[in-house]
């Protein structure tokens, strides 16, 4: 029913004859049936309650529609941020309603705000085009000093296009204007891969800027990258074009990106500013030259032939992974299935672009897993199963477009000028490099980028400290590649699944905060239906972060008892805000205060000075919850502006100790602790966006790491990185997230996030609330329901054990008595011009332990040696371990227990093929014949299964024997196993199975002894190869007589090496061989913090090199070992001298 219509009517010219015209208004009455025709309603009186309706409908003169003002070319060409460009909107939008500008803003109406917005909206768009045809046709703007210009959005450490101020065209309707005009000529296949490809990297759209990852920057529908040189190429393949831009490829400078990782620099940006290229103009220049039509005709020409390469890749991939003979996996691949169906094309061609090594695995299990009724679906799956569900979901939708005829070949000259830099690339490396820890497990990824600690054999101890040198944007940069490329995307690829709108840029889902906050601020009331893009869809939780008038749960106006007060202590660079401190009454500080330091999402009023005032008085009672717990600790909460994920203090090294060390001082100026206190045990928890600042916190070197405990998490793994820290020492690193619902009631990012990293580290906890329990109300929540139900500050005896509480099953004994014998420590060598150094245990043990760590005392050190029992098996009589030793053991054997579902720890040991009956598991000894520095005379390392895994100390000798060995058990070289550090579980794993291998050839060999006739037919098919110095050997030709000869006495050579304390060896290892570890207790092991010493031939050994204190104890071995190196070479000198002088006198 239209009750008011006025105009438009078939009945409008109508004479109107009613009985009751006098009483009616000019204005009619009708009903409008459902099939469009009309009816007059015969009297207004007739129908009272319409009557009034048609008074309360009564009709305004419609207005003048409103003229747009001309755009100033100052505000232009100046450009600004965020916060200028809104006030010359609102300026400019209110010199077109004068009218509005003269009303008290207090007085706007909904329908003025409706008008200010739509004009806003309007000015807005016209801004945006004025400033691209300014780039385009000049004069090029310069670089500039706003950091964060209008048209983009901050995001971990850089920028992203905000799309609702600077919106870009899909794919596809680009590229088929392009081709329907001839200046590209792609296939309908084509245009279709590109859109999928698009629908991942740029939510479909042309092109998009990404600079706050590890890339640097990354533009395009494909997304090409600067740190991989992608980027790079495409410039090569358009140079006038990207010069239109200002971007151009510096003749000689490169960006060093790893040792083997070097691309041409951008113009005069060198490679120590590279990180400049991620915010001021170059993000506005990156942007508009990816809209640019030569630069995208440039990146199709790239595309046509990438697609191709990652097809090649496949096949050498399949070959060389999966060792297959021949292409017919590939070929029946391509043909049965790729060239079938549009779906699978997009999804091999991003999946393989994504992530090489999952692409290529999902395809063979695909392949190779029986067929099914549906195909499509087992990939499909296969694809989830290796993280990669976004792109299932996301390339499902190709483009809808259908291109006009195929152009006609433009033959090579319309690539010519792409053609020289295309042959000299190769693809290969276009896709793979910068990839490399792709070709891994996740584990591997992380391990590759993560510290020096994980790298090589003896000279781990020298480098572990290589990590510590690096600039910070390397730290970022570098150090976290794999983390970015693989734990990031693993969060990504499960969190958009509900949002198919949302840029795979994805990893914030809460980029809401300025739009809204100047609707709000600017214009009053939330506008709701925003089409023009104001309020970021992205976010799962807009109202219930930013929409703080709406909130009235957790208002107080009553600080809680206590002391509270607000330090002079800003953590935001360039903004004088202020940090709260909060002393419950169950606080006395004292010269140890433990701490707990909060971080806060985004809110709109943390860029005030009194912002965490406001923040625990109007979103959430921080104060109250900690008052709770009744803990003998301080609360320290910064303010960190509207945005916590930008320019805090904690993104650079040590910026986490000067922060600290800058609230200690203001506390004790204020008199709130003692003159000679300093922080004890530390706790970092964050709320939302305050997981960028606390991610920052653990990835940048801070010496206050050492006394963080714990972490807490309330709904903020949006994608940080965590993974590097979790991975540094599963024992003592340990995350709590305490995850929401949306308003849906389905997990949010942060959940499925935690989920993702859960499975990969056993050191966090990604724990559930109750139903309906939504973003900010997780805090309140898990407080009360989580964190006061479990210990955490427990109160401490002993300095030394601050950190952890004693296990079961460990008795602590009296102190250990150091040796005062002197050992060799460096031999005599004119080779390597080093005079010998001895010194006594007592001497350098002590000065390693308290190098190590401030906080160790050498006395307290081996007071907490303690006897122990692990899976049911004591230390051998007389020696013990540490406490920290004992503190892992004791939660490895509890994951064992639970993995054997047994109670019973000696049952759990046999079921992992400890020997039986039980073997005694040598602890400590204070010197040691193998070793110079061993981690036994630390107390931290252990030989589980001593007797039937001994200790191969002369692996090239080993190599060596292995070789004739498989020569003979064989036929062929086998492989040897590499002698050196595996940075991984999975390279433990890889180690493991080498070396079961050369058992296996092994034991063969010597079970020759008894099966002559095995013996003979391998000798018979022997090849020729010889060993030998002197004399040449060959199994080729050798009597039966002369091989057994030869097989005895190898085992009688072997055994008598390997002796040790064994009785009876030359029967145990032809029996056992060399390797008794089962891969299942190996794995536990190191998958929670333990190396395993069979890499330098140890295989027997485990110890906390790694992890904890055994990694500070291997640091500090580093540095004394360097230190008696060069004392040895300079005393070589002085001998050397002294020898020359008295030559000379005589």
């Amino acid at each position: 029913m239209d009750n008011h219509k006025w105009e438009g009517s078939i009945l409008d010219n109508q004479e109107d004859f009613s009985p009751f015209h006098r009483f009616r208004k000019p204005r009619r009455v009708w009903f409008r049936r459902e099939d469009g025709t009309e009816m007059e309603l015969e009297s207004p009186f007739l129908f009272p309650v319409l009557a009034q309706e048609e008074e309360r409908f009564e009709f305004d003169t419609p207005k003048q529609p409103v003229t747009i003002p001309a755009i100033p070319a100052a505000i232009v060409e100046t450009w600004g941020n965020e916060a200028t460009m809104l006030e010359h909107i609102k300026k400019l939008a209110l010199s077109a309603l004068p009218d509005l500008a003269k009303k008290p803003t207090a007085k706007w109406t909904a329908a003025d705000k409706k008008e200010l917005k739509s004009v806003s909206t309007a000015i807005r768009k016209k801004l945006a085009t004025a400033r691209h045809q300014l780039y385009k046709k000049g004069p090029l703007p310069a670089i500039g000093t706003v950091k964060i210009p209008y048209g983009f959005k901050a995001l971990k450490r850089g920028l992203r296009t905000d799309t609702a101020v600077l919106p870009c065209p899909r794919v596809d309707t680009v590229l088929a204007d392009l081709h329907n005009k001839g200046l590209i000529n792609i296939t309908q296949d084509q245009l279709d891969i590109f859109q999928r490809m698009a629908n991942v990297e740029t939510s479909g759209m042309i092109t998009t800027l990404n600079s706050w990852d590890s890339a640097v920057v990354s533009i395009g529908f494909f997304q090409l990258t600067l740190h991989t040189g992608k980027l790079q190429r495409w410039i090569k393949l358009a140079p006038a074009a990207f010069k239109r831009y200002g971007i151009e490829l510096h003749a000689t400078n490169v960006y060093t990106f790893d040792p083997t990782e070097k691309h041409p620099a951008i113009g005069n940006v060198e490679n120590k500013d590279r990180a400049q290229l991620r915010f001021h103009g170059w993000a506005e220049r990156f942007h508009y030259a990816g809209l640019d039509q030569d630069v995208i005709i440039a990146q199709v020409a790239f595309g046509i032939k990438y697609l191709e390469e990652q097809k090649k890749g496949l096949k050498n991939r399949l070959k060389a992974t999966f060792k297959q003979k021949n292409t017919d996996l590939y070929d029946r691949f391509i043909n049965d299935h790729y060239n079938k169906s549009a779906y699978i094309r997009g999804l091999f061609q991003e999946s393989f672009n994504n992530n090489p090594a999952r692409a290529t695995r999902a395809v063979y299990k695909a392949m190779t897993t029986p067929d099914k009724a549906d195909w499509l679906e087992g990939y499909k799956n296969m694809l989830i199963a290796e993280d990669l569900k976004s792109i299932v979901t996301k390339t499902s939708t190709g483009t809808s477009i259908v291109l006009k005829k195929t152009q006609p070949e433009l033959g090579d000259a319309a690539y010519d000028e792409y053609e020289d830099t295309y042959d000299e690339m190769e693809f290969e490396d276009a896709y793979d490099e910068g990839e490399a820890e792709d070709d891994m497990e996740s584990e591997d990824a992380y391990d590759e980028g993560e510290t020096a600690d994980d790298m090589e054999s003896e000279d781990a101890y020298d480098e572990g400290e290589a990590d510590d040198d690096m600039e910070s944007e390397d730290a970022y940069d570098e150090g976290e590649a794999a983390d970015d490329m693989e734990s990031e995307d693993a969060y990504d690829e499960e969190e958009m699944e509900d949002d198919e709108s949302e840029d795979l840029s994805e990893e914030m889902e809460y980029d809401e905060e300025p739009e809204a906050a100047y609707d709000e601020q600017e214009y009053g009331d939330e506008m709701e239906d925003d089409e023009s893009g104001d309020l970021s869809d992205e976010s799962e939780y807009d109202e219930e972060e930013e929409q703080e008038e709406d909130i009235a749960a957790e208002y107080e106006t009553n600080p809680p008892a206590g002391t509270t007060d607000y330090l002079k202590v800003s953590a935001i660079r360039g903004l004088k805000l202020r940090t709260g401190m909060f002393i419950p009454p169950s606080c006395t500080p004292s010269s140890k205060i433990d701490i707990v330091v909060y971080l806060h999402g985004l809110f709109g009023q943390g860029s005030q000075q009194n912002g965490m005032e406001l923040y625990w008085q109007k979103y959430s009672k921080i104060r109250d919850h900690f008052s709770s717990s009744n803990k003998n600790a301080i609360l320290l909460a910064p303010s960190l502006s509207t945005n916590p994920q930008v320019e805090t203090i904690f993104r650079a090294q040590y910026g986490f100790d000067k922060f600290i060390a800058a609230c200690f001082k203001a506390m004790k100026a204020a008199r709130h602790i003692p003159e000679d206190a300093e922080p004890g045990r530390i706790i970092v928890a964050a709320h939302s966006a305050g997981g960028s600042p606390m991610s920052d916190i653990l990835n940048y070197k801070n010496k206050l790491h050492a006394r963080i405990v714990e972490c807490w998490g309330f709904d903020c793994l949006y994608g940080y990185n965590f993974e590097s820290w979790l991975k540094k020492d599963r024992n003592k690193n340990k995350l709590y997230h305490y995850y929401a619902f949306n308003s849906k009631g389905k997990k949010t990012g942060p959940a499925i996030n935690g989920d993702t990293l859960a499975k990969r580290n056993s050191n966090i906890q990604n724990i559930a609330p109750a139903k309906g329990i939504q973003h900010q109300g997780v805090i309140a929540y898990a407080w009360k329901n989580e964190i006061n139900n479990r210990p955490w500050f427990e109160p401490v005896t002993t300095k030394e054990l601050d950190d952890y509480e004693m296990p079961s099953r460990t008795k602590t004994i009296k102190p250990i008595v150091l040796t005062r014998n002197l050992r060799e420590m460096i031999p005599a060598s004119d080779s390597k011009k080093h005079a010998q150094i001895k010194e006594a245990p007592a001497d350098y043990l002590k000065a390693i332990i308290e190098d190590a760590d401030p906080g160790f005392k050498v006395d307290a050190w081996y007071k907490n040696f303690t006897s122990f029992t692990f899976l049911g098996r004591k230390l051998s009589e007389g020696t013990y371990i540490h406490m920290e030793m004992a503190i892992l053991l004791q939660k490895i054997e509890d994951y064992f227990m639970k993995a054997k579902n047994t109670t019973n720890a000696k049952l759990a040991g046999d079921a992992l093929g400890m020997t039986k009956p039980p073997e005694p598991i040598p602890g400590h000894r204070l010197t040691s014949s193998t070793a110079v520095y061993s981690y036994h005379m630390f107390g931290l390392g252990v030989d589980i299964d001593y007797t039937r895994n001994p200790m191969i100390q002369a692996r090239g000798a080993f190599d060596a024997f292995m070789r004739r060995v498989g020569w003979l058990t064989a036929g062929k070289d086998i492989p040897l196993a590499k002698w050196q550090k595996p940075g991984s579980t999975s390279g433990y794993m890889k180690l493991y199975d080498d070396l079961r291998v050369l058992n296996n050839h092994f034991l063969q060999y010597f079970a020759y002894l008894k099966d002559h006739t095995a013996l003979q037919a391998r000798l018979d098919a022997a090849p020729a190869n010889t060993w030998g110095k002197k004399v040449k050997v060959s199994w080729k030709g050798m009597s039966l007589n002369d091989a057994l000869k030869l097989i005895k006495k190898d085992l009688s050579e072997i055994s008598n090496a390997w002796k040790g304390r064994r009785t009876d060896p030359e029967d145990i290892f032809s029996k056992y061989g060399f390797l008794n570890q089962s891969k299942e207790l190996v794995k536990g092991m190191v998958e929670h913090g333990m190396d395993w010493g069979a890499w330098y031939g140890d295989i027997m050994h485990f110890d906390m090199r790694t992890t904890g204190v055994g990694l500070k104890i291997g640091r500090a071995i580093g540095r004394y070992s360097s230190k008696k190196t060069a004392e040895a070479a300079v005393k070589y000198k002085a001998k050397q001298a002294a020898v020359q002088k008295e030559f000379v006198n005589s």
